[in-house]
């Protein structure tokens, strides 16, 4: 939903039986598409909420958020 000019959106893993590192890049490929979509980027993100099931799965989502999020825009 986009709503003056915000996007509102879910994404899940298209592939729920990938291994976390999978899921993750899966996950941020899946949002850098719907973004294009709306006609924006990783610079403009307002806020973004993820749901990690498995704490040990956090430092795997940090390497990845970190290389993912462009430079400043964290």
């Amino acid at each position: 939903v986009v709503h003056r000019g915000v996007a509102y959106f879910v994404e899940v893993p298209d592939d729920p039986t990938l291994p976390p590192a999978g899921q993750i890049a899966t996950v941020l490929a899946q949002v850098d598409a719907r973004l294009a979509l709306v006609g924006s980027d990783r610079t403009r993100l307002l806020q973004v909420l993820i749901y990690l099931p498995f704490p040990e799965d956090l430092p795997e989502f940090n390497r990845q958020w970190e290389a993912w999020v462009p430079a400043g825009h964290a």
